[in-house]
């Protein structure tokens, strides 16, 4: 055995997907209540477990585990893992309770165990880009900038189930929030105020539907975010930004990254190449939704298995740690309190 999923639901099953194609035949253990899905992953020779417990009979078997169930559960699982040293890839937001995700983020300081956050937008090829752009300086610093995420996702009224319950998990900050504020955070560093937050409902009752918030960040920058899960000119979810920086602006998404500079002759002639190229797709070993599923997959398996599987030259930096996730709690908390959002 090599890694354990643990929860077969979306998630859970795009990762298995994933992972089918990068290891051996037997290397993949699924955990999941659900008798249905155990029935059906052990037609595939998928070794299947009803509970964690009994996965975790012996846990040497075990050289990672993919935590993909619900957010409140994620505590309790993560705790399990990492109190054997098992490495963990844990679905976004870390926890529903900061004091929890403080617990388990010293749990894994003590331990050293490592742990990575499915925070899928930082291996995006654009954001990765701007996140250069950034860091490098080729353009001054950042000044200030805008930054969406918008999908269509919560369509009608009557939706009554955890995904429009906040205080299950739901709403738009909970589920959007974490990828736009951590791929924030990851360009431009440490939120250093919270200036404003504003929530709207427009299907739920239980949850928000949209938030606004402006903030600005220890390195001076000033970012105004936009979130909304009601927008039905989207078919699936996006993200944009639009940074003025000291030099010049950039826009990008998801799709592709522009540069609008000012005249100057000084740029790095190398940095400008690297920037202003045609973008190329990163190569993975297995395209499923996006490169950035599997390069993130591809980079904890390199970490936990001492596997050479990246094909892309992007290194281990990218991928988002505990601390990362603490932070992104600690941020939404925080917003939800400024917002009034119970």
């Amino acid at each position: 055995m090599s890694i354990l999923i643990v929860g077969g639901g979306k998630m859970g099953l795009s990762h298995m997907a994933i992972l089918n194609r990068l290891l051996d035949k037997g290397e993949i253990g699924l955990c999941d209540s659900s008798w249905l899905a155990r029935y059906m992953f052990s037609k595939l020779q998928i070794r299947t477990f009803r509970s964690l417990d009994k996965a975790l009979q012996n846990p040497s078997q075990w050289r990672g585990a993919i935590v993909a169930t619900p957010t409140p559960s994620h505590f309790a699982i993560s705790k399990s893992l990492l109190e054997r040293s098992i490495p963990c890839f844990i679905e976004k937001p870390l926890t529903l309770n900061p004091v929890q995700s403080e617990l388990l983020a010293a749990l894994q300081s003590r331990s050293g165990t490592i742990v990575q956050m499915g925070l899928v937008a930082r291996f995006i090829q654009s954001f990765v880009r701007l996140r250069r752009i950034a860091k490098t300086g080729f353009l001054g610093a950042p000044l200030n900038y805008r930054a969406r995420m918008l999908g269509n996702v919560v369509t009608k009224p009557g939706n009554y189930g955890w995904r429009t319950d906040f205080s299950r998990g739901g709403g738009c900050l909970n589920e959007y929030g974490p990828h736009l504020l951590d791929l924030c955070r990851s360009i431009f560093g440490d939120v250093k105020v919270l200036q404003s937050v504003s929530f709207g409902r427009v299907h739920s009752s239980l949850a928000d539907d949209n938030v606004k918030i402006s903030w600005k960040h220890a390195s001076g920058a000033q970012g105004d975010l936009l979130l909304d899960w009601c927008d039905n000119s989207r078919r699936k979810s996006s993200i944009d930004f639009e940074v003025v920086f000291e030099q010049g602006t950039v826009r990008a998404n998801d799709a592709g990254l522009s540069i609008q500079a000012k005249q100057r002759g000084d740029f790095d002639p190398i940095l400008h190449g690297e920037f202003t190229g045609p973008p190329l797709p990163y190569p993975v070993n297995f395209y499923l939704r996006g490169e950035e599923y599997s390069l993130q997959l591809e980079v904890f398996l390199e970490r936990v298995l001492g596997k050479n599987l990246l094909r892309a030259n992007i290194g281990h930096d990218l991928a988002a740690s505990i601390a990362d996730g603490l932070e992104i709690d600690r941020l939404i908390k925080n917003i939800a309190a400024i917002g009034h959002l119970s």
